[in-house]
């Protein structure tokens, strides 16, 4: 024989109002490897929030391919991104396998926030413009020996970008942490003992459903998600 419905289990009549209040979009969270991945040099990762219509970009480390050619020649290939549509960069260190690439990205229109420690954002302008000069000055080289499979062979960026980018940059001190986004994602640097101003970046997402946290090291290209 069946057993009769509890009270609270009956049927809601047609056109009853029920309590239970809309939940919000649900958070999506990408995190994609756009360097240091099967090599240690051009460290590159997005981080893409999308709830709803509403997406947000943050790319943490912003590295320049070193070494091998095969590896040199990735700086030439656009990334799989509309720089304008990236919010902010975090920086975790000054070595230009960790920044280098910035003078490409704001050059191809980058124009948000990059965030560092204080003595990174000191040590950016050195790092950057020494770099510059010295792809400018290979460029000139290589138009005047002409071995260069490019004609006329160009820098990657120039001391000019450079001083596009310095304006963008804003320093955070360690354990010091600021919110995006309106909650949706908070920042921390931990002290490294990396070189001068490395910094674990601590990145935080909050949705309604869920929390995410990453932290991404200074001192080697790897990920720790506790």
């Amino acid at each position: 024989m069946a057993t009769p419905l509890k009270p609270s289990a009956q049927p809601r009549k047609a056109g009853a109002s029920s309590s239970r209040k809309p939940t919000a979009a649900r958070l999506r969270v990408i995190l994609q490897f756009l360097g240091a991945a099967r090599c240690v040099t051009g460290s590159k990762f997005l981080l893409t929030l999308t709830q709803g219509t509403t997406r947000r970009q943050v790319l943490v480390d912003c590295g320049l391919f070193q070494g091998l050619k095969e590896l040199r020649l990735r700086n030439r290939e656009p990334l799989p991104l509309v720089p304008a549509e990236v919010d902010a960069v975090v920086l975790t260190h000054a070595h230009i396998d960790h920044c280098g690439y910035l003078p490409k990205l704001v050059q191809d229109g980058f124009r948000g926030r990059i965030f560092c420690t204080e003595p990174t954002a000191d040590l950016l302008s050195i790092m950057l413009l020494d770099s510059a000069k010295l792809q400018e000055e290979e460029a000139d080289f290589a138009n005047e020996r002409g071995y260069s499979s490019h004609h006329p062979a160009t820098p990657l960026y120039s001391q000019a970008d450079v001083l596009n980018v310095l304006p963008l940059v804003e320093s955070m001190g360690y354990d010091a942490p600021i919110s995006l986004f309106d909650g949706a994602l908070s920042l921390n640097f931990r002290e490294a003992g990396h070189i001068l101003g490395s910094a674990i970046a601590e990145v935080t997402v909050q949705g309604p459903e869920q929390r995410k946290r990453w932290c991404f090291p200074a001192t080697w290209a790897g990920i720790i998600a506790p």
